[in-house]
């Protein structure tokens, strides 16, 4: 059941740091295990030519993933969740696998602004960013007792 926008308590942004900091040490592991598979697994130097696209393109095709696939199938990447948020449609309704693609891409957009598309949540009553006004999405806090997302 999706709850009112009204009835939303919004994630501050100071909370959504914090998330997206649990989440970079999250694919901190992922890299590491990309490494290792390129030069234990498929036998690579460093040194090897084909080492860098490789783990460039395989980070970031895990950070897509992690972000995408969290974020569709429970809501919220694992730093989201642990800290009481869920990603929403703003009519409170689960975001489905095209609109968290599209969020987590959408992403980069933020970062290439020099970070102004974060810096938007600072000023939206809302607390969107960039990425989220883009992809039609509201990070919410179920901490403070908005509804979490439901099947």
């Amino acid at each position: 059941m999706s709850d009112s926008p009204a009835r939303m308590s919004y994630a501050e942004p100071g909370n959504r740091v914090g998330a997206k900091l649990a989440d970079m040490a999250a694919y901190t592991g992922l890299r590491a295990l990309i490494h290792a598979t390129l030069v234990y697994g498929a036998g690579l130097a460093v040194k090897d030519p084909k080492f860098m696209p490789l783990l460039l393109a395989g980070g970031w095709a895990a950070h897509h993933a992690y972000d995408t696939v969290f974020t569709a199938w429970l809501g919220g990447t694992p730093g989201k969740l642990l800290l009481g948020m869920r990603v929403t449609r703003p009519d409170g309704g689960p975001v489905g696998w095209r609109r968290a693609l599209c969020r987590s891409l959408a992403e980069w957009l933020s970062r290439l602004t020099l970070g102004l598309g974060y810096a938007a949540a600072l000023m939206d009553p809302q607390r969107r960013t960039l990425h989220d006004v883009l992809c039609d999405t509201v990070v919410v806090d179920v901490s403070r007792g908005t509804p979490g997302r439901t099947r």
